[in-house]
């Protein structure tokens, strides 16, 4: 593992904390009324957005953030819908049975790599789907975990998680290997634990128990649950739609000339651009103002490229170069250094 001398001397910078984005919404599916809702982050509390119409019980929901659009998932039709988020209304997607399984609720996006997962329950297997006819593609049977009801992704982290029912906790999933791995704590209670999503604001993960109706947040670190509140008694999908966000975007060709666009990083602060050899996991150091933030980059010959100011605005830009033989092998992050928060990672 290395980390190269200019990004650690980049690190001992002073870090600040910024206020949180205003707007946001967490989707939730209620599987008794067939309601889509939203839910207050603070108290649980629930108001309906809408009636989701014909479809039975929207078990899974999933949000994607580069098209703006909000995914549900239905065990008995057994395919994906697509959600209106101001009416609540599905749209089925594909041919009913196009998933292949019985009982399908997990679902996440993974918007690096316009991925979305999914998890049956009935043969524990993880799944990939494509979100244009619902068709899917096996990963494995996962093991480490036996009843994956719901599915959360960090695009920050690149991680995968998945909420385990029987052993009422959380885990991390490999998305190759199928492997799960369990987080340090179990949630604080037992009973049927359904809905999970990530909150790219707040750096944490929500989990659902429909039996009492309960909201939780979960410390992605530790696995360990806060009760919030109580929506109403049957959500079980959950999905989290929030502001952009701190956001790299590289446009133009590879091999070619590119600009890196970072938005939403602190007014005026400094911004470290950063590559890697592949996607991965990568922890920075103790003993530096970001220790222990989590990097979505492999530490095969992780380097700072440079580093740059934003503006007023939170905005910054760097032109330059791609070679031939970067495209496809190297990833790239930005770290807002005031806040130490991780950008999405952009595989070249």
């Amino acid at each position: 593992m290395r980390l190269s001398l200019p990004l650690l001397a980049i690190l001992l910078m002073i870090a600040t904390v910024s206020p949180l984005a205003a707007q946001n919404t967490l989707f939730g599916s209620d599987v008794s009324l067939d309601d889509l809702g939203s839910i207050d982050r603070n108290n649980g509390a629930w108001t309906t957005i809408g009636d989701q119409g014909a479809v039975d019980a929207i078990t899974g929901l999933a949000y994607d953030p580069n098209n703006d659009l909000l995914y549900g998932i239905n065990p008995s039709s057994d395919r994906l819908y697509l959600l209106d988020q101001s009416t609540g209304f599905a749209t089925p997607i594909g041919s009913s049975g196009a998933l292949g399984f019985d009982n399908a609720n997990g679902l996440a996006y993974d918007p690096n790599q316009d991925v979305m997962y999914g998890a049956d329950l009935n043969t524990n297997t993880l799944f990939t789907v494509n979100v244009s006819n619902s068709s899917t593609t096996v990963i494995g049977s996962i093991s480490g975990a036996s009843a994956i009801e719901g599915l959360a992704f960090d695009p920050a982290t690149n991680t995968l998680y998945g909420l385990d029912d029987t052993s009422d906790r959380v885990v991390i999933l490999d998305t190759t290997t199928a492997v799960a791995t369990p987080l340090a704590n179990a949630l604080p209670v037992s009973g049927i634990w359904r809905g999970l999503t990530w909150d790219h604001e707040l750096g944490v993960i929500w989990a659902s128990k429909v039996n009492a109706g309960e909201l939780y947040r979960v410390d992605p670190a530790t696995g360990a649950g806060t009760f919030v509140g109580t929506p109403t008694t049957f959500v079980q999908g959950l999905a989290f739609k929030g502001e952009p966000g701190f956001t790299l975007d590289i446009q133009g060709p590879c091999p070619g000339n590119v600009t890196a666009v970072v938005s939403g990083a602190s007014a005026n602060g400094n911004v470290a651009i950063i590559y890697a050899f592949g996607t991965g996991s990568f922890t920075i150091p103790n003993g530096f103002a970001c220790a222990g933030t989590v990097l979505g980059l492999s530490s095969n010959n992780i380097t700072l490229l440079t580093t740059i100011t934003a503006d007023a605005n939170g905005d910054a830009s760097l032109p330059g170069g791609v070679p031939a033989g970067a495209c496809g092998n190297v990833a790239v992050q930005a770290l807002d250094l005031a806040t130490c928060t991780p950008s999405n990672v952009v595989n070249l």
